[in-house]
């Protein structure tokens, strides 16, 4: 850039900046974001000028994993199942504070995903899951919920 013209180049879209925003530290999903608020994709879409696509502008890369700080148990819970062990079914219970996009897993003892329970939108509130594990082999599965940056695992024990 040549500072006596002030003509120093855009590093960033400033809708760039703001779509990575929304997504990384407000949990708004992809789709609401290109859909709904900038009506075209900021985030990884063609760039408005010169060539090439956006990249990922990556603002915050935590994970919150089960923390015990009150303030993320005031607005996110992954409950024990009921019933533990558990036969044909059992109950997975979660809170949230807000509308956000929920993944619930299962996973066998080594960790590998057996199938995945649940993948959508959840309102705020408190939510029961049934999950069917009368397919299953006897013995230790995880149960493992995501949301936006908080990730939770908890035991499950599937006897006949």
């Amino acid at each position: 850039p040549d500072l006596t013209e002030d003509n120093i180049e855009m590093q960033f879209d400033y809708r760039q900046v703001y779509a990575s925003l929304l997504r990384d530290w407000m949990l708004v999903d992809t789709d609401k974001i290109n859909n709904d608020i900038f009506f075209k994709d900021f985030l990884n879409g063609p760039k408005e000028q010169g060539p090439g696509n956006y990249e990922p502008l990556p603002l915050a890369e935590q994970v919150i994993s089960g923390v015990r700080e009150q303030f993320v148990n005031d607005r996110f819970a992954l409950n024990e199942c009921y019933p533990n062990p558990a036969k044909d079914q059992t109950t997975i219970v979660f809170k949230l504070n807000s509308t956000l996009q929920v993944k619930l897993d299962l996973m066998d003892a080594s960790g590998r995903e057996v199938r995945n329970i649940l993948n959508e939108e959840k309102v705020a509130g408190e939510h029961f899951i049934k999950a069917d594990v009368s397919d299953l082999t006897p013995g230790i599965y995880l149960y493992q919920i995501e949301v936006g940056f908080f990730k939770e695992t908890k035991k499950v024990i599937v006897t006949r």
